[in-house]
């Protein structure tokens, strides 16, 4: 994934600092799990195209949550991939999202590679794990871990 110049897009608007919604992060979780259990369905019916990019919009949408509890909007997903491991220092979960977005293009744009059922239980398991992971770290949020987050956003 190309380096992301966060200052161009904090000044175009497509990053920016807002009001923490726990409203709005609550939202994207429930569609994280209806990603997910649609990907479920698609994926046992043999879809497996389909249930690849299911997979990873379960993912982006705990991204968005996870990023919308600390009051951070972004409107593209390579930089809310990025984040995930520049504010949170989560390596693991940054290289699954990644892995699971180039995996939705290739399998949505260039059909370069066949989806296979083992491809996709793996990457079943690998998103489960994202968002579990996800769950946990919104549950032991503190108020100061949401202010030390936005310095970190604000001085990237």
């Amino acid at each position: 994934m190309a380096r992301i110049n966060y200052k161009f897009l904090k000044n175009k608007g497509v990053l920016q600092l807002v009001k923490p919604n726990q409203n709005l992060s609550q939202s994207h979780l429930l569609m994280s799990v209806k990603f997910l259990q649609s990907a479920k369905l698609l994926l046992n019916n043999n879809f497996y195209e389909s249930a690849t990019s299911d997979f990873y919009y379960s993912i982006y949408n705990s991204i968005t949550a996870l990023l919308l509890t600390h009051g951070i909007k972004s409107e593209n997903h390579n930089a809310s991939i990025e984040l995930i491991k520049e504010l949170f220092e989560k390596n693991e979960l940054y290289n699954i999202a990644k892995d699971a977005k180039e995996e939705r293009i290739d399998k949505q744009y260039y059909h370069e590679t066949s989806a296979t059922k083992n491809n996709l239980t793996e990457i079943m398991k690998s998103c489960q794990k994202f968002n579990l992971e996800i769950k946990v770290l919104l549950v032991g949020l503190k108020k100061e871990d949401i202010e030390k987050t936005r310095k970190r956003f604000e001085s990237l």
